[in-house]
Parts: structure tokens; C-alpha cells; sequence
């Protein structure tokens, strides 16, 4: 059964319009952040094993 575009958006405009989806999305965006930087800085340190360490101290 194909999927109809315009209840997708729908939905989608009803979900945003909630207080929690901005919270979830802006903190997910500052954790992804901060592994990304804790990731980089072990990488130029410690090369691949450094990036790895980086990013698991960072989660």
C-alpha cells in the first residue's frame, strides 16, 4: 500500500508542534557535538586508537 505524502506531513507537523520533540532533537545535537569533538581530539592525540578512546570517554 503506498504511503500518502500530505498524512506523513501531518503527522509530522502535529509531532513537531510538541514541547518535547525540541528538547529530544537539541540535546541529541549537543551529545552528537561533543562526541564528535571528544573523537577529533583523541584522533589527532592517539590516531585511530586515540579516536576511539576519545569517543567512548565522550558517550
Amino acid at each position: 500500500m503506498p504511503l500518502n505524502s500530505d498524512a506523513i506531513i501531518e503527522v509530522c507537523e502535529v509531532i513537531s508542534q510538541q514541547e518535547h520533540l525540541k528538547v529530544t532533537i537539541k540535546q541529541t545535537a549537543k551529545g552528537a557535538v561533543i562526541t564528535g569533538l571528544g573523537a577529533l581530539s583523541g584522533g589527532l592525540l592517539g590516531g585511530p586508537v586515540g579516536m576511539a578512546i576519545g569517543k567512548i570517554f565522550n558517550s
